[in-house]
């Protein structure tokens, strides 16, 4: 049995962290290379994470709204041709155990996509401030010293 780890991936050079906004995939779910495995957040940019491997998902180690540092494990994907996806009967009984869950979870995940809505929201305004007073003072600066920009 052939096991490939997927890694949270580094977005950007002074990237060291992501956020899991959400898998596109369950355990037990086939998956081919470069299909969309999960969905993620870091502070430059939210992307899509493709899938390293032809395969099987066998263990999600990362669930929705954690934050990982990049390089870390995330997923693990069986890579044996003779992997077979989850039997029905366990993958029933699972997907009904995941319902109940995201039932109660869902309320949890709204305020957490709220708050990160509005912290990059934040952000936004914060650079937008920076750059207009950086402006402000160039144009200050030039027109003291009798510069034309």
């Amino acid at each position: 049995m052939a096991k490939v780890e997927v890694v949270m991936p580094q977005m950007g050079e002074s990237v060291m962290e992501g956020t899991v906004i959400e898998w596109a995939k369950k355990v037990g779910d086939k998956v081919e290379v470069d299909e969309t495995l999960l969905e993620i957040a870091t502070d430059k940019v939210d992307t899509e994470v493709p899938s390293p491997e032809s395969g099987v998902l066998v263990e999600i180690l990362v669930e929705a709204d954690q934050t990982v540092e990049v390089g870390q494990p995330i997923a693990i994907i069986d890579t044996d041709k003779d992997a077979v996806p989850e039997s029905s009967e366990d993958s029933d009984s699972a997907e009904k155990t995941e319902a109940a869950e995201e039932k109660e979870a869902e309320p949890k995940r709204k305020r957490l996509s709220l708050k990160r809505k509005k912290r990059r929201l934040q952000k936004k305004n914060r650079r937008r401030q920076l750059r207009f007073k950086a402006g402000m003072i160039l144009m200050t600066l030039a027109t003291a010293n009798a510069l034309r920009l």
